[in-house]
């Protein structure tokens, strides 16, 4: 698991999102996780660890739907109940990958609801989820459901 992550985040995501600074993207990922769901000010939000706006603003589409060299597609879900997911990553083949990320340093039942419900709308696809927290253990919670702290990164 933990393998797997790094393997991600040392190849794909600075492909993807032209990350340079990866020692940051820990700490811009707690930033992120702390306005999920308002308006983001790019300025306040790189400015919390050491970042001008065009890079947090650059960081920050790995929130949204982009293609790295075709092979793979990063997306953020979200249904009409307000289920939602971060960042899924999805490969040619349409298999899946949830990614969320959760400032707080536990994991509860609750914080997988987005997850689960991409697995169950995604079937066979759903290969798994992971919970990224501030906390210090990596545990599995689920069945493909995964928490993971930032550290892991």
């Amino acid at each position: 698991m933990r393998q797997y992550i790094d393997a991600i985040v040392q190849r794909d995501v600075r492909d993807v999102a032209s990350i340079d600074k990866l020692d940051q993207l820990p700490g811009f990922l707690r930033s992120l996780s702390e306005v999920s769901g308002q308006m983001c000010n790019y300025t306040r939000l790189g400015s919390n660890i050491g970042l001008d706006s065009k890079t947090a603003a650059r960081y920050t589409g790995l929130k949204h739907s982009l293609t790295a060299e075709g092979r793979y597609r990063l997306l953020y879900y979200c249904d009409i109940d307000m289920c939602e997911v971060d960042v899924v990553i999805e490969n040619v083949s349409g298999h899946l990958i949830g990614i969320e990320v959760k400032s707080s340093a536990t994991v509860s039942a609750g914080d997988f609801r987005g997850l689960k419900k991409l697995a169950s709308v995604s079937g066979d696809f759903f290969k798994m989820g992971v919970q990224l927290y501030d906390g210090t253990e990596t545990m599995p919670v689920g069945d493909k459901l995964w928490a993971a702290p930032f550290s892991t990164l």
